[in-house]
């Protein structure tokens, strides 16, 4: 389903939650039928020394994951689907990149304190 490219936590809701909870604790309905525990989304700065990793975060949502080793292949590969939502538009790149840097800081802003 299309959402706002200024949205955060409505991308989040709409693309994320359903595998990694609307905690981003990696508890979303999805999550038992899952070969691979989704990442708690939370943690992501305390696992990277107390730095939110912004560009692999970046990587990750444009690219997908390399290895199972570093997350589950089974993730969307969301900027694929980013740039086909954008199809149309005046310029898809622009809002893929727009999407991706707007669900990153909503999940920079889920970090635990």
């Amino acid at each position: 389903t299309p959402t706002s490219a200024a949205s955060r936590k409505q991308m989040y809701t709409t693309y994320c939650a359903v595998c990694h909870g609307t905690d981003g604790r990696g508890n979303g309905p999805a999550a038992n039928a899952m070969k691979t525990q989704p990442t708690d989304l939370t943690m992501l700065a305390t696992n990277n020394g107390g730095h939110f990793p912004d560009t692999h975060i970046v990587t990750v949502l444009q690219f997908g994951v390399e290895t199972a080793a570093h997350g589950s292949q089974e993730m969307p590969i969301w900027g694929r689907a980013f740039r086909s939502i954008a199809q149309g538009s005046a310029s898809p790149a622009s809002q893929e990149h727009q999407r991706i840097a707007n669900l990153t800081d909503y999940l920079k802003s889920l970090q635990q304190q």
